[in-house]
């Protein structure tokens, strides 16, 4: 009786392991399936990078503005947008 405990014991011990060890990439896959990131480098005519550049991504169908500044080497990230934007 006690090797039969024991055995249902680790049994959902493993059970429990292995539930946690997914639930990570489940999680992030939803975010993942509702945002998107749009990413690029601003340049001048003369294809120098513009630090400090401000760029706006804006979208009337989905009521959102978003501003944002480049870095020193021109580009930018906007990260967590809704898809379609």
């Amino acid at each position: 009786m006690f090797r039969t405990f024991r055995l249902r014991a680790g049994l959902k011990y493993m059970a429990c392991m292995i539930a946690l060890a997914l639930l990570p990439p489940i999680a992030r896959s939803q975010t993942d399936a509702f945002s998107t990131t749009f990413a690029g480098v601003v340049y001048d005519a003369s294809q120098s990078a513009i630090p400090g550049a401000k760029v706006t991504l804006s979208s009337a169908e989905k009521g959102i503005t978003r501003t944002f500044s480049t870095d020193d080497a021109g580009r930018f990230s906007l990260a967590l947008l809704p898809p379609g934007t």
